[in-house]
């Protein structure tokens, strides 16, 4: 079981840097398109709702993402946008703050059904520790913290906060992950670190919006 996961968690990290790619503007050769989703087209945006989720227009500026599969919702900016790859994986990309901006910070999403496989939040906090580690350039955890439920309907999380490297640019990472309901969920905030603070309060309205 644990190799198992361990395998789900390295597509974890891979959707990850996928959506580093996408934010940093790079082209994906469309022959390998399967091996390494882009950005999802607006025309193609319907059908992947179909199988993944559905996205709709809110008040104010604030857009709505219900996945039915995996049965909960978030609110993200209306201005940021909807990036699935598959019915597992999806991600919240800002906005280019200009043509030169190298980087568009992003909430990435890594879904997985435990079909009654016995996981701890603390193993699921491990084995993506163990992934990042190794995958990230220049690592360096700076936080890890689990914090209990007040209310037993809800469930603990654990936060790793952590720095690296893509390139030339330095970036800040905020994931938080917990299990729900036999659903292992991990939000993954990155953002370049000079710009961290000024994203993060976008992050943290789609983290405290989520409903089940």
């Amino acid at each position: 079981m644990r190799k198992k996961m361990k395998t789900w968690l390295v597509a974890v990290l891979s959707f990850h840097l996928i959506l580093l790619l996408a934010a940093c503007g790079e082209e994906v050769d469309s022959s390998t398109e399967e091996e390494a989703p882009s950005e999802v087209e607006s025309s193609d945006e319907d059908t992947v709702e179909e199988e993944a989720g559905e996205e709709t227009a809110g008040v104010e500026g604030v857009q709505t993402y219900t996945n039915d599969q995996f049965a909960f919702s978030v609110e993200y900016p209306g201005d940021w946008t909807l990036q699935e790859v598959n019915e597992t994986m999806l991600g919240f990309v800002s906005p280019r703050e200009s043509e030169d901006d190298p980087f568009m910070e992003n909430v990435s999403v890594q879904l997985n059904q435990l079909d009654g496989q016995s996981l701890s939040l603390e193993e699921l906090t491990e084995i993506l520790l163990a992934n990042v580690q190794n995958e990230v350039p220049d690592f360096e955890l700076t936080s890890s913290e689990t914090v209990e439920a007040t209310d037993e309907a809800q469930p603990d999380v654990h936060y790793l906060e952590y720095t690296g490297t893509q390139g030339d640019l330095q970036l800040a990472y905020e994931a938080l992950l917990f299990i729900n309901n036999d659903r292992a969920f991990v939000f993954t905030y990155t953002a370049e670190m000079n710009n961290f603070n000024q994203y993060y309060e976008a992050y943290t309205q789609i983290i405290e919006s989520l409903t089940f």
